[in-house]
């Protein structure tokens, strides 16, 4: 008797899930902010870069190019996305009337550390705001996602805002 009871509440708790007009929840946009950032000191740097942490940003404090790479935190895609979205954000200086130029790679890479895919970027602007996808099969569950990006001096890196 007392399996029988159990069998029929199991019922009836399935059949409320499944006629529950409950939707899934839909996951926040991340921001991340550039002061999340590490200094890339790669063998092609003549120096470590002079990079300066603020609140919200990594700033280039040096008088050549420096490389900054960005972890991306994101939440998994939605079955149905078929892109992910990402905005960076930052600053470009002027130098004898001339805005310098900011650099990015978006690099999506698996659990073994084999590339999935990547978007890349150059700007221009005093202040951008770029907008970059990257195909949802190259952002699997199991995927890391990272910023690379070429400071030029005195250029300002804000931040990077993974789209759900």
């Amino acid at each position: 008797m007392r399996s029988a009871f159990i069998k029929f509440v199991g019922m009836v708790y399935a059949l409320a899930a499944l006629g529950s007009p409950l939707t899934p929840a839909q996951a926040a946009n991340i921001n991340v902010s550039a002061s999340q950032c590490q200094p890339d000191i790669g063998a092609a740097d003549p120096a470590p870069p002079m990079v300066v942490f603020g609140v919200g940003s990594v700033w280039n404090y040096g008088t050549t190019r420096a490389t900054v790479v960005c972890n991306v935190t994101r939440s998994p895609l939605a079955s149905t996305a078929t892109v992910g979205g990402f905005y960076v954000d930052g600053d470009n200086p002027t130098v004898n009337g001339v805005v310098q130029t900011t650099q990015c790679n978006l690099v999506s890479t698996d659990y073994t550390g084999r590339d999935l895919g990547f978007a890349s970027f150059s700007n221009s602007s005093p202040k951008y705001d770029v907008f970059l996808t990257l195909p949802a099969a190259q952002l699997t569950m199991f995927a890391y996602t990272s910023l690379i990006c070429g400071l030029p001096p005195n250029g300002v890196l804000r931040g990077v805002t993974s789209i759900q």
